[in-house]
């Protein structure tokens, strides 16, 4: 359906018609393509904020029109057909009713994580975002909780309400700085494969633990970027800053330890659960960002470890730093990180994990559907034969910093106990650095939280930062 291509960390708005967005995407996408501004103003030209009507046999996709469902019926098709296979064998006239009509955001949330379990066993592989939203985000008046009649938030379309007078007394939750984030979470900008123009120069470092992403973005660069873009080009270097919250997490991190300028060591930073999304974080741009900050440093190392990366030749460069000249080593480590120890002597002098999700890992269990499971799905065990021993063998890692980002606070805590509870098992001594804190260098773009049991309804990239550090208990 969809041609265009689009950024897969990024989905439109559940009240909306799908295909709508994604022709939006594409026409932002030939506007960047040939350098044209969206219109005489430099602003993108509204559509009607009319939340869509017709709603797919699911209930829960929305279309503006029937050749805009018939569009999309190859992508929704196997997702459409579970949803409505739900409501037959439970009798009920919407998919998030699996336990009565739903009255209450606890109702709510049961229903959101018994669907995504029922989809994710059924479907055989984890939710694409797009279907997040729809299950995490269906339309329904926030106040009273009605799926129909509805009409969007005209500011940022990401909630909904049956009334004027429902939409009245929600004004002291969705505050003018809640729908600002709402809008560019749902921005249709967000929906562009990244295309961050490349900065080339440099200027001065930070004090890494007095500043925060957007400070040390402007040391670094003198680029001043605007949180709220009304423009493609204004997108695009928002986008660029944000980029460099990996980076910067990784210049933090290696802030508790004394890097010593030798030519011949090189600075070894193993990026474990990596995918090629992580290779986007790693740039030149970034990669002088680095070297900015870590002057002495001469060589750097980059190993991408997980089961989601390609194989393919290690690549090395030299990265101009003004008058310096760096060199980097980038190899990419298809398989688990318990794999590549028994192949590669171990000696790094940082690991690092992104976005890291452990649940269902070790003791922790998450808090899906309250011990309730409809008769519309058999349960399956959660796949976790890999993490466990993986895990174990980071820990074993001694002397090196061991960090982790997480997008919620809930999320960091749990990743945090099954480290614990391992570490616990295995004899070994974890020390903190940070006991779970907000990352100074957390990413810019908003995110919606789809993780129904968790009270942040906006999360970031990088959100909550760990630095441990382990060893053998005597």
């Amino acid at each position: 359906m969809h041609t265009t291509t689009v950024n897969v960390q990024s989905y439109g708005s559940s009240l909306k018609c799908c295909v709508c967005v994604y022709n939006r995407a594409r026409m932002l996408q030939a506007m960047r393509m040939q350098r044209t501004p969206e219109n005489a103003n430099g602003k993108l030209e509204e559509t009607s904020k009319k939340t869509p009507d017709l709603l797919c046999n699911c209930k829960v996709q929305r279309y503006c029109s029937v050749a805009h469902l018939t569009e999309d019926l190859m992508e929704h098709r196997d997702f459409c057909q579970i949803l409505r296979e739900v409501q037959q064998v439970e009798s009920i006239s919407f998919p998030h009713f699996l336990q009565g009509v739903v009255l209450s955001r606890n109702m709510l949330n049961q229903a959101i994580s018994q669907l995504k379990l029922i989809l994710s066993v059924k479907l055989r592989r984890p939710l694409s975002l797009r279907e997040k939203e729809i299950i995490g985000n269906p339309g329904y008046c926030v106040i009273c909780y009605r799926t129909t009649p509805l009409n969007s938030c005209a500011g940022c379309e990401g909630v909904a309400y049956c009334s004027e007078y429902h939409r009245q007394l929600d004004k002291d939750n969705h505050t003018p700085k809640v729908c600002r984030t709402l809008a560019l979470v749902y921005s249709p900008y967000r929906l562009l494969e990244s295309n961050q123009f490349q900065i080339k120069e440099f200027h001065r470092s930070s004090i890494l633990q007095e500043t925060n992403l957007v400070e040390a973005f402007y040391n670094a660069t003198l680029l001043m970027v605007n949180d709220s873009p009304n423009n493609l080009q204004q997108y695009d270097l928002l986008a660029a800053c944000s980029s460099f919250s990996t980076v910067c997490t990784v210049c933090l991190a290696l802030t508790h330890l004394t890097i010593v300028a030798e030519p011949d060591k090189a600075v070894i930073v193993y990026i474990v659960g990596a995918t090629s999304e992580c290779l986007r974080y790693f740039e030149e741009m970034h990669l002088k960002f680095f070297f900015l900050q870590y002057e002495s440093v001469q060589n750097l190392e980059l190993y991408f470890i997980g089961n989601m990366i390609e194989a393919q030749e290690s690549e090395e460069s030299i990265i101009c730093v003004g008058d310096l000249k760096r060199k980097v080593l980038k190899r990419n480590v298809p398989g688990t990180f318990t794999s590549f120890s028994k192949t590669t002597k171990i000696d790094p002098t940082l690991i690092i994990m992104l976005q890291l999700d452990l649940t269902g890992i070790g003791n922790m269990t998450p808090l899906l559907v309250g011990q309730f499971y409809p008769r519309s799905v058999q349960i399956e065990e959660p796949d976790d034969r890999y993490w466990p021993e993986c895990l174990i063998k980071i820990l074993q890692t001694y002397g090196a910093p061991i960090c982790f980002t997480s997008l919620s606070k809930v999320l960091a805590l749990s990743n945090y106990s099954v480290f614990n509870d391992l570490a616990r098992e295995n004899n070994i001594v974890i020390k903190r650095s940070y006991n779970i804190t907000k990352n100074l260098y957390r990413g810019i773009l908003p995110l919606r939280n789809h993780c129904a049991e968790d009270s942040e309804m906006i999360v970031y990239n990088n959100n909550y930062l760990e630095v441990m550090f382990t060893n053998p208990k005597n």
